[in-house]
């Protein structure tokens, strides 16, 4: 009697089964890091995009070009010994239209997904600014200083922590 030999033997399935699982295994464990990397490095641009706007908002307000709301826990401005600090929370940034982050993820209270300030104190008399920012959205959190918006040496990757919702203090 002749006998058709039709299709894969389970052996052969099997083996094909193993292969593709250390592949996905392989990918992932690559992959994975990758895309957590490529999500800090997206948050910290955020975070140099929210320090941009909170100078371009101090020179649009010393020029008279840009209205803020009343102080209070969104934007407040404080004076310790000569320097003038202007703290802007992110919502307060976004309301100027000057700061672009999906509406639904920026709230007042720092009660969204994305929260925190940008302090900017300038000291009297000359043009010199530092900054502070304190920042996060459902996945990371990063805080620093610098100054004249240059020194960005606190801003890098290995800096942003995973967010924890134990974190608090996103108003000014």
């Amino acid at each position: 009697m002749k006998m058709n030999k039709k299709g894969f033997t389970l052996i052969e399935l099997l083996a094909v089964i193993v292969v593709l699982a250390i592949i996905m295994v392989l990918a992932t464990t690559t992959v994975l890091p990758l895309m957590t990397t490529a999500r800090k490095k997206l948050f910290l641009d955020e975070a140099e995009a929210a320090i941009q706007t909170a100078a371009n908002v101090m020179s649009l307000k010393e020029l008279g070009q840009v209205t803020l709301p009343a102080q209070g826990n969104e934007y407040r401005i404080s004076t310790s010994g000569t320097n003038t600090t202007t703290c802007f929370t992110l919502y307060t940034l976004q309301q100027t239209g000057l700061y672009s982050i999906d509406g639904s993820k920026v709230k007042s209270g720092g009660t969204g997904e994305y929260a925190g300030w940008i302090k900017v104190t300038q000291q009297a008399g000359t043009n010199r600014y530092t900054y502070q920012v304190r920042m996060h959205n459902s996945n990371f959190f990063i805080g620093g200083t610098g100054s004249n918006g240059r020194d960005r040496s606190e801003l890098i990757d290995k800096n942003v922590v995973d967010y924890t919702t134990s974190l608090s203090g996103w108003t000014c």
